[in-house]
């Protein structure tokens, strides 16, 4: 079986896929001051490792040896000083693989100590440079059937100059599988629990699933929820899992059941939890029951006028724009998803929606330090890739006292406001359009803000105007000019 692996910024190996085994780049950044490690989040400008030989997928006989070849190069335009040892293979239960140390790895599925040597387990390289490494896997005569897992860590050393520096790491996988044995693929259901049902909170079921079996296998998870009259209220399958799950590890499924009527909600009453785990080609491998209770009416969207919720399913399919702007006065457009399969549910907040953080909180505690003008919502259902274009409209008598070229949107991610990218206020059309990640529509806020104008009233007495008036004025006009040009870095303002 051959495999593809892929590696994530927090530099441990992060897929189990099928297909082909590809190089992978892997990047950290490391405070060197005894502070704990942070993660950068992209590769771009920061070293990188490539890998030839990134999947050592090999079959041997008992008594046989067998040595992997890798061609480690390094990509960045800095020095780096490189590791390379033999780890026992860990998962997390994200799926994240781990490197096992010696004391850590105590799997009977390990093939850590079939990696007898490593020719050249340090190293030092130029920017461009390469080393060729060749890893010894060698298996006893005593051997017994079956399928063993390893992985070789290679990495740097902290790389940089003062405080902030690289760590680059890369896994390369092993595979160990000595014939003769049958394959067992079984597993069991730990736990299934339903946390607390809230209004406004996602309604979610975890199914927390162990490989009990001796080999790896990718699955899927299939919850039914069915009220006390036995009918079903959803019945949701997640896709399969993209990383398989090795030996003795275990897998949590998170699923958020579709109710018939987003709406509506799930009114109160006892229910029934059926969760099932599912090779690809749906043989079950285990199952569990659970109930939950729900004592008040769940509502999914509490706040949202009563008849400004859009639903839109997509079906494996190109998505078209999401006029919502008659009920819920938004407009969605999703950017380079292609095609996709999901819902989007559009509506708008009669009232202030309950956040952490309100909108007009300083922006030193995670608000926008502005006034809020209306809010409206928006959630992706089983769409995470792409960008969103969100309009929102509004209208004269909505924006009465605010300065109309200041208006912004802004979204709360849960714990701060964040304003959207791209943004154009076109004053002739009364609306507001911005870019904002559709990873990030998980049944968000967005809220439209701006400045107010400060009336006469609120002016200071005893202060001759008609002295100070042209001064004052000359210090709008600067004060203007400065505003707008920072704010042409982030919107445009078009009539």
């Amino acid at each position: 079986m051959t495999e593809q692996y892929g590696f994530g910024v927090d530099g441990k190996m992060k897929k189990l896929l099928a297909k082909s085994a590809v190089p992978a780049i892997v990047i950290a950044l490391v405070l060197l001051s005894l502070c704990p490690v942070i993660f950068a989040e992209t590769a771009s400008a920061a070293p990188s490792l490539s890998i030839e030989g990134a999947l050592a997928d090999i079959s041997l006989s008992p008594g046989q040896t067998y040595i992997h070849k890798m061609t480690i190069t390094n990509g960045a335009d800095t020095a780096l000083d490189i590791l390379v040892e033999a780890r026992g293979f860990g998962q997390t239960l994200d799926g994240s693989n781990i490197e096992l140390t010696s004391e850590e790895d105590n799997s009977p599925y390990s093939a850590r100590q079939y990696i007898t040597g490593i020719d050249k387990p340090s190293f030092h390289l130029e920017p461009g440079g390469s080393e060729v490494i060749n890893a010894t896997i060698q298996v006893p005569q005593s051997i017994s059937p079956g399928t063993r897992y390893a992985i070789i860590y290679v990495h740097s050393l902290p790389t940089g100059e003062g405080k902030v520096g690289y760590i680059v790491a890369a896994d390369v996988p092993v595979i160990l599988t000595v014939p003769g044995s049958t394959l067992q693929e079984t597993g069991s259901i730990t736990d299934l629990t339903v946390p607390e049902i809230k209004s406004g909170q996602p309604l979610q079921v975890l199914t927390t699933f162990k490989n009990t079996g001796n080999y790896h296998y990718k699955v899927k998870n299939q919850v039914i929820i069915t009220d006390e009259s036995g009918a079903t209220v959803s019945n949701n399958t997640s896709t399969l899992t993209s990383s398989s799950l090795v030996p003795t590890y275990s897998r949590l499924f998170t699923v958020a059941p579709t109710l018939p009527d987003a709406a509506s909600g799930l009114p109160a009453g006892n229910y029934n939890v059926l969760s099932k785990i599912m090779l690809d080609d749906s043989t079950v491998l285990a199952t569990k029951q659970a109930s939950f209770s729900v004592s008040e009416s769940y509502q999914r969207l509490p706040g949202l006028c009563e008849n400004s919720i859009v639903v839109t399913d997509f079906h494996d399919e190109i998505p078209s724009i999401i006029d919502a702007m008659s009920k819920a006065d938004t407009k969605v457009e999703l950017i380079d998803t292609g095609k996709i399969s999901g819902t989007v549910i559009i509506g708008k907040y009669c009232e202030d929606p309950e956040t952490a953080i309100s909108f007009s909180d300083a922006v030193g505690t995670g608000g926008m330090g502005k006034s809020s003008i209306k809010y409206v919502y928006v959630h992706a259902d089983g769409i995470s890739q792409g960008t969103a274009r969100i309009t929102v409209h509004f209208t004269d008598a909505e924006v009465s006292g605010f300065d109309v070229n200041s208006l912004f949107l802004a979204y709360f991610d849960g714990t701060t406001w964040q304003k959207l990218n791209n943004m154009t206020v076109y004053t002739g059309a009364g609306t507001v359009v911005g870019d904002m990640p559709i990873s990030a529509l998980s049944g968000t806020v967005i809220g439209l803000g701006g400045d107010r104008i400060e009336s006469a009233a609120s002016q200071p007495s005893g202060i001759s105007w008609s002295i100070a008036g042209g001064a004052i004025a000359g210090a709008l006009i600067v004060g203007s000019g400065v505003v707008f040009l920072l704010n042409r870095r982030r919107k445009t303002i078009k009539q």
